[in-house]
């Protein structure tokens, strides 16, 4: 693997600027306490004594942190150019629904794609035409990057086989996630079929399929889903935590 590459200075500010200008999703965690969250850069505030950029507030951040003005924070992200970007920052003030956070020395940009993975509304169904079969599946969870679904069907030849197999390419894909203000559909052109078997979170068969190729306009729907979908589920929680009843 190559060495990271350092961003810093004026490339850094101009970052920080573009993934405000792009509504970058960045996950954000604090390492050694259990809290991840997915957050965007609202505003960025260029002054020479104490530069910073604000974040929309992650539901549970003061809880996380309590008291501790000095917290770590990682953050990552991936752009266009499908690269994994990350960096630590230091240091936090909330304002009203943002966290203001200092900025970091330097950004580091590397080879390696992480993606956020998010659990789906119950009944979420990936739909893929496959020769002359329409599979449906029911998806697991779902990131910028690809999804897992439950696996389906086998081969009329090979009772024992799947469908299909690693490194098989679907097209067509149609995933269709049911909300209450209606169903939302998103359309992947092209995904790979990366894993299959069981799943060790839930000892289920399933297919980890990681996309190729979308149109912009779609994937701009679904990262606006995960991020919208993520607060809902944050919000349920924390309405949960303060009623006392069991969440699902």
């Amino acid at each position: 693997m190559e060495d990271p590459e350092k961003i810093e200075d004026k490339n850094l500010l101009n970052l920080l600027k573009a993934l405000q200008k792009d509504k970058t999703l960045i996950k954000m965690n604090l390492p050694g306490r259990d809290f991840e969250r997915i957050t965007l850069i609202t505003r960025v505030r260029h002054r020479r004594q104490n530069p910073v950029f604000l974040i929309d507030y992650p539901q549970g951040f003061r809880e996380a942190v309590v008291d501790i003005k000095n917290v770590k924070m990682h953050f990552e992200f991936t752009r266009e150019d499908k690269v994994n970007y990350y960096f630590n920052a230091y240091g936090w003030a909330i304002y009203r629904d943002e966290i203001g956070v200092r900025f970091p020395e330097y950004i580091e940009r590397i080879q390696r794609r992480k993606d956020f993975r998010l659990p789906v509304p119950p009944d979420t169904k990936l739909y893929s035409q496959l020769d002359s079969t329409l599979l449906e599946m029911k998806v697991l969870n779902v990131s910028l990057g690809g999804t897992l679904a439950l696996l389906v069907g086998r081969r009329e030849s090979d009772k024992e086989s799947p469908i299909f197999n690693t490194g098989e390419y679907l097209s067509g894909i149609k995933m269709v996630f049911p909300l209450e203000e209606g169903d939302l559909s998103v359309r992947i052109e092209k995904a790979m079929v990366v894993r299959l078997g069981e799943d060790p979170s839930n000892k289920k068969n399933c297919c980890a399929l990681q996309f190729v190729s979308m149109e912009a306009k779609e994937e701009k729907a679904l990262t606006e889903f995960i991020y919208k979908y993520q607060r809902r589920l944050l919000q349920e929680k924390q309405k949960v935590k303060k009623e006392g009843v069991p969440f699902n």
